[in-house]
């Protein structure tokens, strides 16, 4: 990890100190054990589970596994979406939304394209926009940090 790498460029050694002091919840058959501090293994019933993650850190969850959204997606289980794309293709890899119902309408919030090419994306199901109070984004609302379960390429928020 890039916080114990001495020769990582200073801004990614910042980012992986907050990282790692950040909760982490891993959903996960085999693991047992975690190389990260404040990681907690996801048992039980994945539906209530998630229910009682959410109920626990008010400004969100990410989710950073294509397999995992897919499974919170087909439970009915997300609110919005977050995706970073990176200016590579790279011609192999996971498919983003493999295994997810056949539609799933979003609505766009915003897209802010960053100096590197890269560029964030942010939807929300348009349903969930009526009558619910959704403000406090993935990334968190001003001042506040979300959970992290299983730190990846893309994220989703999982309600």
């Amino acid at each position: 990890m890039a916080l114990r790498n001495t020769v990582s460029v200073p801004r990614i050694r910042d980012w992986a100190k907050k990282l790692e002091a950040k909760p982490k919840y891993v959903v996960s058959t085999t693991r047992r054990d975690f190389p990260w501090s404040n990681t907690h293994l996801v048992e039980g019933d994945l539906t209530r589970a998630v229910r009682a993650l959410k109920k626990a850190t008010p400004h969100g969850l990410l989710v950073g596994s294509p397999k995992l959204s897919a499974a919170l997606q087909r439970l009915d289980l997300l609110d919005e979406y977050r995706i970073v794309v990176h200016p590579v293709v790279a011609g192999h890899g996971p498919y983003l939304f493999s295994g997810l119902k056949p539609l799933a309408r979003l609505k766009l919030v915003a897209a802010k394209r960053l100096e590197s090419g890269i560029v964030a994306l942010h939807y929300r199901r348009p349903w969930r926009l009526v009558g619910q109070l959704l403000d406090a984004a993935v990334l968190g609302a001003p001042g506040a940090a979300p959970a992290v379960v299983h730190p990846c390429r893309c994220a989703s928020r999982a309600t």
